[in-house]
């Protein structure tokens, strides 16, 4: 009764865990460029863009994009955040420095096989087996 307790209450957690809210994924903006240069996130996360520079930068997209955006300047210590609704790749730029950046998002976030090993372990103690 208390392992299938568990059990169910690790289900609704990893359940709400992959429809729980957005996330908020950093691209700093350093050196004149963009770090990470790829960054891959969730439908619906937000992109925040933080310029670490001493100079003013940019986050645009790429002309034929199918998601437009223009961040307009974003001045040293500043920042730009934007929701990514749409899956696919989309290629941005700094129309200041060139820099150059790509965000890939896909439909949901994967399950990490590092949670799906310590679940196991979880109910494999909780049930009385040996591992």
């Amino acid at each position: 009764m208390r392992l299938s307790l568990l059990l169910l209450c690790a289900l609704f957690l990893l359940g709400a865990a992959s429809l729980g809210p957005t996330v908020t994924s950093s691209v700093r903006i350093h050196n004149y460029g963009f770090a990470p240069a790829v960054d891959t996130v969730s439908l619906h996360d937000t992109v925040k863009w933080i310029n670490e520079d001493s100079a003013t930068h940019t986050s645009c997209s790429k002309s034929g994009s199918a998601d437009q955006w223009t961040s307009g300047d974003i001045p040293p210590g500043d920042s730009y955040s934007r929701p990514f609704n749409q899956v696919g790749t989309f290629h941005y730029q700094c129309t200041a420095s060139g820099a150059q950046g790509t965000i890939v998002v896909i439909s949901q976030s994967p399950v990490r096989a590092t949670t799906w090993g310590r679940l196991k372990t979880l109910f494999l103690s909780k049930a009385g087996v040996p591992r």
